[in-house]
Formats: structure tokens, sequence, C-alpha cells
């Protein structure tokens, strides 16, 4: 470190956090980010929760529940054709493409959303809070998932 702080000190104090702060003004903390992405995002408190869990990679898809010895198969239980991860459930599964597509539309759909990093696509959506008739994303996703998953019979069923 090395250098000097002498400006924002209180009544000319010099304090650890001070020092912190000033060296790390410029440093991006992404942690902070999702967390205020989740917790201040506006809409029902069982979202933000999902919201939450998402970004602390602990939804338990099929492959973390098969990790566990919870099930033993780790394909989607919806298109049953993949292995079902928080990012295919969001974004890969078919229903989820399709749900993508008509928010944003195809040709936004093939150019960006498909080829970002998850987790800055899904920070990006937050942001945007793109809709749909009034609906935001999060809220359209999060139904058709639900119903999708409740009228599907779990794939691997009597194999």
């Amino acid at each position: 470190m090395g250098e000097r702080f002498s400006s924002g000190l209180i009544g000319g104090e010099f304090t650890v956090a001070l020092a912190y702060k000033a060296s790390h003004k410029d440093s991006w903390r992404p942690n902070i980010c999702r967390w205020d992405l989740a917790w201040k995002w506006e809409g029902p408190e069982r979202i933000r929760m999902f919201i939450w869990l998402v970004f602390q990679g602990a939804l338990l898809a099929n492959v973390e529940r098969k990790r566990r010895h919870l099930t033993e198969f780790d394909t989607c239980e919806v298109c049953g054709e993949h292995v079902e991860t928080i990012e295919h459930t969001l974004r890969q599964c078919p229903i989820s493409t399709s749900i993508w597509i008509k928010i944003v539309g195809i040709q936004l759909w093939r150019q960006r959303w498909e080829k970002l990093p998850f987790e800055a696509w899904f920070m990006r959506n937050l942001l945007k809070s793109e809709q749909v008739q009034g609906i935001k994303w999060v809220h359209i996703v999060w139904d058709h998932l639900l119903d999708a998953m409740e009228d599907s019979e779990p794939v691997g069923v009597g194999r």
C-alpha cells in the first residue's frame, strides 16, 4: 500500500475502515451487487428468495439432488433432454427458452441473451425488468416452470 490517506478522515482521525474503503474504492464488488439485486428487487418475497437462491447456487436442481443422493436421475423433469442445472432450468430448457423468446424476441435472444455467461445474463435480466403485458419476466418464468413441473411425469420413473 504505502500511500498516505488524508482525505475523508473524520475529525482528522485515521481508521482501518477508512483506509480499506480508500484502497478499494474502485474495485467492483459483485457479491454486494448480487445481494442488492436479490433483496431490493421489487416484487413478492418468495421471488426475492428465489433470486437469492439462484445467486447462491442453492436451488436444488436435479444435478444437485442426485449429488446429495436425493434422486437417481439428474435429467430435467420438464424436457427430459438434458442434465437439470439452475442454468438449464432458467435459460436452456426448451420451455424457458420459448418464454424468453416471447419476452425479448428471437433476434435479441440469438444476438445477445443466449451467449452471455449465466450470472451476467441473470443480473442483466434483473436490472432490465423486461415485461410482457405488464408482468415482470421473473413472474412469467416462475409461473411457467411451476406449471410445467406440476404437469410433467418425472423423467426416469419406471426406468
